[in-house]
């Protein structure tokens, strides 16, 4: 582009040259060479305005690019000075939370320093609770030390691994043996009464109910022998229930099986099951029940409703002792292994009953708690029962005026209550001088007694004792 240019100024200063030169030579040649020159500058006076105006396009269009490259870098640094004025303002906010919370932290320190008498009151409470920690943990070591101990000892090789003479025992021998280590269980007995038309309808269920004792199921004569009295018994809710309304699965229960032996098993009756009157359903338990428990407390006693339901021979013929629980222990499951075992045994019986008159029972019971085992738990088990409070009973279902009655007099009472109670299901007009007879008498006329018809409730008044009942607590309960 400057070449060309070069040659349009060359041929202006040379225009002076050909001019002179006109002048020297003829007019034809020298018009002829005017032209040429004329000609010549024409021509390349249009070359040059094209590649000016190539070099005007390449150099704006240059130009236009370096122009937007600088608008671009305009644009990021106007967003770059946008994105530190928001951080600005961001730290600008940070700050005035942070004067927040300054100042919050000032009101609680100030808070603190004012109310410090009561955090150093809070403190030395603290210290109180760790320290009774501290002092907790003596027994916890030594329910530690007594299972290493049984651990040790169970560790130990004994040589002794069974009684190979038993069989050469006389079979009497045998048999006082094995009726020896039949348990006597709790088997309880629950009613649920329903209410519809003019009758009254009790539904009965075991709890808890009992699994056949372990020597069972040593071997074939010590089957035998726990057999020979005891059985499994059924409640049938079904055959009895004179409501076909509610003969549905969510009022009567399935049939409920439970091992019995009532010359050992005591049968509890709870508080429940004294509303509503017996009927066939458990007549196969209490036509053969021996022993009977009742009662929470001595302050919560039914002796009223107990007797009376206890008297009618005709549901419980056989009765010959009558326990009324006087306190209730209750020991946690799974609490002290050794202490369970010697409680309940092999059997998982659930609760046991001590009679409170008994000291020899007692001294036995505390000497099978104590021996080799110092746990907390025992411990408090032994204080419980040499605790002999002069306790008072009373029946909630009379007047006041067998309140608050010690255990001798209350006795006086309970024999009283039975004898009047046992007279209404007794008729004296039979030819043999006595029958037994499900309709009662009226209250006058059981009022009045013979010295025969006294003499004769006598003896089949049953045997009343208080006792003391420990139960194990499970993981339902």
């Amino acid at each position: 582009m400057w070449s060309e240019l070069t040659e349009i100024r060359f041929y202006r200063t040379n225009w002076g040259k050909v001019s002179s030169y006109v002048t020297s030579s003829s007019s034809g040649d020298a018009f002829y060479q005017l032209a040429r020159v004329a000609d010549t500058l024409h021509n390349y006076s249009l070359e040059r305005v094209d590649l000016l105006e190539a070099y005007i396009d390449h150099e704006l269009e240059e130009r236009s690019t370096d122009f937007k490259n600088a608008l671009e870098k305009v644009n990021t640094t106007i967003q770059s000075l946008q994105e530190n004025a928001n951080h600005a303002n961001g730290r600008w906010q940070n700050d005035d939370r942070m004067i927040t919370c300054l100042n919050l932290l000032q009101a609680q320190t100030r808070t603190l320093y004012e109310n410090q008498n009561g955090f150093w009151a809070v403190f030395k409470d603290l210290k109180c609770k760790i320290a009774g920690i501290r002092s907790g943990q003596c027994g916890l070591r030594d329910v530690l030390r007594m299972m290493r101990a049984d651990a040790q000892v169970l560790r130990q090789p004994t040589d002794t691994f069974g009684f190979p003479q038993f069989k050469r025992l006389p079979p009497e021998i045998r048999t006082m043996i094995w009726d020896l280590v039949i348990p006597s269980r709790i088997l309880g007995l629950r009613g649920n009464p329903l209410h519809g038309g003019y009758i009254d309808y009790t539904m009965y269920n075991f709890d808890p109910r009992l699994s056949p004792p372990s020597v069972a199921h040593v071997c074939r004569e010590a089957r035998s022998i726990a057999c020979r009295t005891g059985r499994l018994v059924c409640i049938r809710n079904s055959r009895e229930c004179p409501y076909p309304s509610l003969m549905d699965e969510e009022h009567v229960a399935r049939p409920e099986w439970s091992w019995y032996d009532p010359s050992r098993d005591s049968l509890r009756l709870h508080v429940e099951i004294l509303m509503g009157s017996p009927n066939t359903t458990i007549l196969e338990i209490t036509e053969c029940t021996q022993f009977v428990i009742s009662g929470v407390d001595s302050n919560h006693t039914h002796c009223y409703r107990l007797l009376e339901y206890l008297s009618n021979p005709y549901y419980f013929p056989r009765l010959k002792v009558v326990d009324f629980i006087s306190d209730i222990y209750q020991h946690p499951q799974f609490s002290d292994h050794v202490l369970e075992t010697r409680l309940f045994g092999l059997d998982r019986q659930d609760s046991l009953s001590l009679d409170i008159d008994d000291k020899a029972a007692k001294k036995a019971l505390i000497y099978r708690i104590k021996k080799d085992n110092t746990s907390v738990e025992a411990k408090d088990l032994v204080s419980w029962l040499y605790e002999d409070n002069e306790d008072y009973w009373s029946d909630l279902s009379r007047t006041a005026s067998v309140r608050n009655l010690k255990w001798p007099h209350f006795l006086d009472y309970l024999k009283k209550e039975w004898i009047l109670f046992a007279s209404t299901w007794l008729d004296f007009s039979d030819d043999e001088g006595y029958g037994t007879k499900r309709v009662k008498k009226s209250s006058q006329e059981s009022n009045e007694l013979s010295k025969y018809e006294e003499a004769f409730l006598l003896q089949s008044l049953p045997a009343f004792r208080r006792v003391k009942l420990i139960e194990r607590l499970t993981a339902d309960d």
